[in-house]
């Protein structure tokens, strides 16, 4: 039965060749197509899946609903990750990362306009899982003015060849237009694509001044949560942190109370957002980098489904 489908098949090719080529075509075209589709979509939800404890970490982001704004922050005050380590038991680690525009470098009388600049927490690279290819991970980001490159820059900076190259570790760079002087301590390997963030360099966050205002949103906070602690013990202990540090603050600088608040309808709180959720379902104020959409993947999941139809009728 089987050979006579075929041979009728060949027979209906060699017969109306125009009209089979055309077929033909249609169905390769559609199946590259939503191949590509397909390839796209799976690039898509693969991000921040390649770090270590990627179910176990999260990002804490806060709501607002006052004065005319409604939305959520992506950024967080720097004194939240000292709390939250201190007050909150089922957190195992936590780290914090900055932004800064872009800055001229120097190396001598060689000058750089860089960009993708973040500023770390010393335990960055105990945090996550991008690797280090020089330098003590404990260390390079340990205290101020210390900077990681990565392989990319420091082939730029002083012609890296590789792991093992420790030729860029210990020089000076002068950052910014105050030419602030700064250690290479480390050098990374480039960030992977599927990050919801990418850098060329970090500078150790204790860099920066502190800031002593709950007020104050200049970090992205990240914590790992322990293996053992549901995620609503600790997110029930956010709305504790809430009314001991930032209603006080409301207090003295609006005088209001979150109770107010919530009578008048509008709001304010910390939520927690998944890793893996970040890329495809965070659109907030501030955000690291533009992030993609989950449901223009669905979209495009949709449509990929519907050429295959329609490739398949034809």
């Amino acid at each position: 039965m089987l050979k006579n489908y075929i041979t009728i098949f060949f027979r209906v090719l060699l017969r109306q060749k125009v009209y089979s080529a055309i077929n033909v075509f249609g169905l390769a075209i559609g199946i590259a197509a939503s191949l590509l589709i397909g390839i796209y979509i799976a690039d898509e939800l693969s991000y921040d899946r390649f770090h270590k404890d990627a179910d176990r970490i999260y990002r804490v982001a806060m709501y607002w609903k006052w004065n005319g704004f409604d939305g959520a922050d992506a950024s967080t005050s720097p004194l939240l990750s000292e709390a939250l380590q201190r007050e909150v038991p089922g957190i195992e680690s936590v780290t914090r990362l900055s932004t800064l525009s872009s800055r001229p470098f120097q190396f001598e009388d060689r000058y750089f306009s860089e960009s993708n600049i973040l500023l770390a927490d010393s335990n960055f690279f105990d945090f996550f899982s991008f690797k280090l290819l020089s330098g003590n991970p404990k260390e390079v980001l340990a205290g101020p003015n210390k900077i990681v490159l990565t392989e990319s820059t420091a082939k730029k900076y002083f012609d890296y060849r590789g792991k093992g190259d420790a030729r860029p570790l210990g020089k000076m760079l002068l950052v910014g237009s105050n030419k602030e002087a700064m250690q290479v301590t480390g050098i990374a390997a480039d960030p992977p694509a599927n990050s919801h963030f990418h850098f060329n360099v970090l500078i150790s966050i204790q860099t920066l001044p502190p800031l002593n205002s709950w007020a104050s949103y200049r970090d992205y906070t990240y914590f790992k949560q322990s293996e053992n602690t549901p995620i609503e013990t600790t997110e029930s202990k956010l709305s504790y942190l809430l009314e001991k540090y930032v209603e006080p603050e409301l207090i003295q600088f609006a005088s209001v109370t979150l109770q107010q608040l919530r009578a008048e309808g509008e709001d304010v709180f910390f939520f927690t957002q998944p890793l893996k959720s970040i890329h495809l379902d965070s659109n907030y104020e501030h955000e690291i980098e533009i992030n993609g959409s989950r449901s223009y993947c669905l979209l495009l999941g949709g449509i990929a489904a519907i050429i295959i139809v329609l490739a398949c009728i034809n």
